[in-house]
C-alpha cells in the first residue's frame, strides 16, 4: 500500500518551505514541479498585453444619453468584440466603447488583459439602459477571469470609465441617441 505524505512547515527565520517527502509522494511532488501544476496559466495566457496583438480598427460615433455626450468606438465584428478595450492604459472622460450585437441575448464580458476599471451599461433593442455593472481588471494570475453578465436580454453594451453612469446621473430606462442617427 502506498502512502502520500505532503506536509510542509513555515520557517519564519529563513522564509522557505521545508517539504518532507517520502516514497511515491516524493515522486508525485517532483513530477508536478517539473511539468507544472494542472490549471496553472500557460505562457500564452500570461503574456497578455506584452504580446504583439494584430491591429483592429474601430469606427467612431457620438452618443447622447440624458443630455450627456459621449465619444465612442463602435465594436460590431467578432474581432472588434474580442479586442474591446484590451491593453489600454487609460480611457479619457466621456469616451467609451459601444458593442453592438446581431440579436438580443444575455451579454457576457470579461476583463482579461483590460488594465483599467470600467462600468458597463447594457441596453435593449430600444436603446434603453437595462443594467449597469462595475468591472475591475482581472489579475494575470487568474486562468479564468470573472464573467460579467447581463441579467436581461440586451443588444448593446457600453463600456466607460468606472463610475461614469453614476457621475453623469444616467439611470435605468434612459435611452441613447446617435448623433448622425445610425451606427455603421
Amino acid at each position: 500500500m502506498f502512502r502520500f505524505n505532503f506536509s510542509f512547515s513555515w520557517r519564519p527565520q529563513n522564509r522557505c518551505l521545508n517539504f518532507r517527502k517520502r516514497g511515491l509522494g516524493f515522486l508525485v511532488w517532483a513530477l508536478v514541479c517539473s511539468v507544472g501544476m494542472p490549471g496553472a496559466p500557460t505562457l500564452a495566457a500570461t503574456e497578455g498585453c506584452h504580446a504583439k496583438l494584430p491591429h483592429v480598427s474601430f469606427p467612431t460615433a457620438t452618443l447622447e444619453i440624458a443630455n450627456v455626450k459621449l465619444s465612442v468606438e463602435v465594436a460590431k465584428t467578432e474581432d472588434q468584440h474580442r479586442r474591446g478595450l484590451m491593453c489600454r492604459k487609460n480611457l479619457r472622460p466621456n469616451h467609451g466603447m459601444l458593442f453592438e450585437f446581431q440579436s438580443e441575448r444575455i451579454l457576457s464580458f470579461w476583463m482579461k488583459n483590460t488594465l483599467i476599471p470600467l462600468s458597463i451599461g447594457f441596453f435593449n433593442s430600444r436603446r434603453e439602459l437595462i443594467e449597469v455593472l462595475d468591472m475591475q481588471p482581472a489579475s494575470d494570475l487568474l486562468l479564468e477571469p470573472p464573467i460579467y453578465r447581463s441579467t436581461k436580454f440586451g443588444l448593446f453594451a457600453l463600456e466607460v470609465p468606472l463610475g461614469w453612469f453614476k457621475a453623469n446621473k444616467i439611470k435605468l430606462n434612459d435611452r441613447f441617441k446617435i448623433q448622425n442617427g445610425r451606427l455603421f
